[in-house]
């Protein structure tokens, strides 16, 4: 009887057969999985044959345990991985070895967003409401936008979705508040991938490609060196920073009809967070919306990523590896297809990069980004953007 525990006590159970009234009345169980997220459904369950093997009921246990996953519940059955913390078994919070500072748990994932108040409150409530009354407007003019058609019929051939992308399409969105509207975007995100995922069977080479990478890996660039993406009906680019949704999305797929290929493209923490901070300036210098990510969030993502395609292709031996290095100058990458090669390149970068963020990587980059601004080299909005507007207001003074 594999079983996840709620943090205060509350235990989800998934069992082979039907258990009898007497135990679930004895245990204070509940036929169903609820949960608190008033924005999604209430309740669901997941159904699997008798005769499924131990791997498919792993796979419906992952998928049942992702979409659990929210404020009040756990992702996985046990303490998640966090970066340069350890476990502490006996307080039940993360340490960090070198203090002895301790945290709660669980830590926020890697796309979790703080609670929003203000202006930015407002805008989440007017995307939220945008969304759900002009849907068909929004998604017309995403896919004007990133998909391919075909000029003699207008049929859609390629589509690329991307949560990023549909955030211009919303009212209140200035690029520097990408929290303000994620909920928004991410919605009309899954909203239009549904619709694909049905519209777009047997088109080109009938494959989903996943594409993922923290942001500022270069994905943008350098997928190009290596796949066609025309030839692709669906494209789902994404940082992929969670195993379970992960393979519910490349599981979706197959189960639809298409082929699936993972693509993850790897690129240390420190040169990401310097493509993403000099496409911020750069699309500002050209007028356009300068679109910025919280430091802390664009590290957690860059290096949960990577551990997610290690995981991945340790567990899923149907899964190909393409992994592409891009931690060397342009002209320099190369795309490794091997899975034992890829296996151990991932495990060596995995280590260097928390190593470098347990060495006081994100201190390092915060300092750097109060250095520009105080030097007039980042403006107040991008800057605050990066790493709050309280932290440059703490380290206000002359440029050095």
């Amino acid at each position: 009887m594999p079983q996840t525990e709620h943090r205060d006590g509350v235990k989800a159970v998934f069992t082979s057969e039907p258990l009898s009234d007497e135990f679930m009345k004895q245990w204070e169980l509940n036929p169903a999985i609820h949960r608190t997220d008033a924005a999604r459904p209430t309740t669901f369950s997941a159904h699997v044959e008798p005769t499924a093997d131990a791997a498919q009921v792993v796979r419906v246990v992952d998928m049942l345990l992702a979409e659990l996953s929210g404020p009040d519940t756990f992702a996985a059955p046990g303490p998640p991985p966090r970066d340069g913390l350890v476990w502490n078994d006996g307080t039940h919070r993360w340490r960090n070895p070198h203090t002895g500072e301790e945290h709660p748990h669980p830590p926020p994932k890697a796309d979790e967003h703080p609670p929003l108040a203000g202006r930015d409150a407002e805008v989440d409530e007017a995307s939220r409401a945008h969304v759900a009354e002009n849907y068909p407007a929004v998604r017309a003019a995403y896919l004007a936008k990133n998909a391919y058609t075909d000029p003699a019929t207008g049929d859609v051939t390629s589509v690329v979705m991307n949560t990023d992308e549909f955030r211009e399409h919303l009212p209140g969105y200035v690029g520097t508040n990408a929290g303000a509207v994620h909920e928004a975007a991410s919605a009309a995100n899954k909203k239009v991938y549904a619709e694909m995922l049905q519209s777009q069977k047997g088109k080109g080479n009938n494959t989903l490609m996943v594409l993922a990478g923290g942001g500022g890996s270069g994905k943008g660039t350098a997928v190009g060196d290596y796949f066609d993406q025309n030839r692709y009906p669906l494209v789902l680019d994404q940082v992929s920073d969670n195993l379970a949704k992960l393979e519910q999305k490349l599981d979706e797929a197959t189960a639809n009809g298409y082929a699936t290929q993972y693509v993850f493209v790897d690129r240390p923490a420190e040169d990401a967070w310097g493509g993403v901070t000099g496409r911020a300036i750069g699309l500002r210098k050209k007028g356009k919306l300068a679109r910025t990510v919280p430091l802390e969030v664009a590290l957690k993502a860059n290096i949960a990523s990577r551990r997610t395609a290690l995981e991945l292709l340790k567990k899923r031996p149907d899964i190909k590896p393409n992994i592409i290095d891009n931690t060397g100058r342009t002209g320099r990458r190369r795309l490794i297809t091997n899975r034992a090669e890829a296996v151990a390149y991932l495990e060596k970068r995995l280590a260097e990069d928390e190593a470098a963020v347990a060495g006081g990587l994100e201190a390092k980059l915060r300092a750097d980004i109060a250095r520009r601004h105080a030097a007039g080299d980042i403006p107040d909005d991008i800057a605050a953007g990066f790493v709050g507007a309280a932290a440059l207001a703490a380290n206000k003074g002359p440029p050095t």
